[in-house]
């Protein structure tokens, strides 16, 4: 019955132009009454099954999604990419890793329900996604990449101060600080695209001149311990 109403009632309503629920909801008695018409037949066993609606049944609760999900022992549920944190109490805590069911409405609210009881929650999205616009008008990429450039500074002090490195390996990471333009440790503000353009570009000839100083490292080590030498 489902494909002949999916088949029929969907191109009715776009002959008819309609595609807003409220639009759809008011021709249903039409098209139920036309459809009854041309295909309805007598039922078999006339008895009618239907039943009155209990004083403990809430359809609007009946009529959601539900789920089952196991709560950690830190009273966290997961449900579609989302963690619910459950309020820890004593109520809570004694149904820390028992079986909980979610209830899930349309319009988004969430229920978590524990053998008959409604646990308080506060969501604790994983995935939260930011904007590209607004990471450019409120400078947070600005914020993130002059974080990484000081994360970077900080490790050129450290490997300068190192007594391990030689005087050759200090002066290569030196000159890469002067080639990639952060010699001094001054952080970029990027007020705008052309000014991350250009961080990302001295952040990248960072990296490709460290990569060369490793690289030059190793194949001097490898040479010397070829002639047998110790390498320094």
């Amino acid at each position: 019955m489902n494909k002949t109403l999916q088949d029929r009632l969907v191109k009715e309503l776009r002959l008819r132009g309609l595609s807003t629920m409220e639009a759809g909801n008011a021709f249903l008695p039409e098209f139920m009454e036309d459809y009854d018409r041309r295909f309805g037949r007598p039922a078999k066993n006339p008895h009618d099954s239907h039943r009155p609606l209990r004083s403990d049944e809430d359809l609007s609760r009946i009529f959601t999604w539900q789920e089952e999900r196991t709560m950690s022992r830190n009273l966290v549920v997961h449900f579609k990419r989302v963690s619910y944190l459950v309020e820890p109490g004593p109520k809570t805590l004694p149904f820390a890793g028992k079986r909980v069911r979610v209830f899930q409405w349309e319009d988004g609210r969430v229920e978590i329900h524990c053998e008959g009881q409604l646990l308080p929650y506060s969501p604790f999205d994983k995935n939260r996604c930011v904007n590209q616009g607004a990471v450019v008008e409120n400078k947070r990429l600005g914020a993130a990449l002059s974080v990484i450039q000081a994360s970077q500074l900080e490790r050129d002090q450290v490997h300068l101060a190192s007594k391990r490195l030689t005087l050759r390996e200090k002066d290569r990471i030196e000159a890469a600080r002067i080639t990639a333009g952060t010699s001094e440790p001054e952080l970029p503000v990027a007020d705008g695209l052309s000014e991350v353009a250009s961080f990302l570009e001295r952040f990248e000839a960072e990296q490709r001149a460290r990569k060369k100083a490793h690289n030059d490292r190793a194949a001097l080590r490898r040479k010397a311990l070829a002639q047998g030498q110790r390498p320094a």
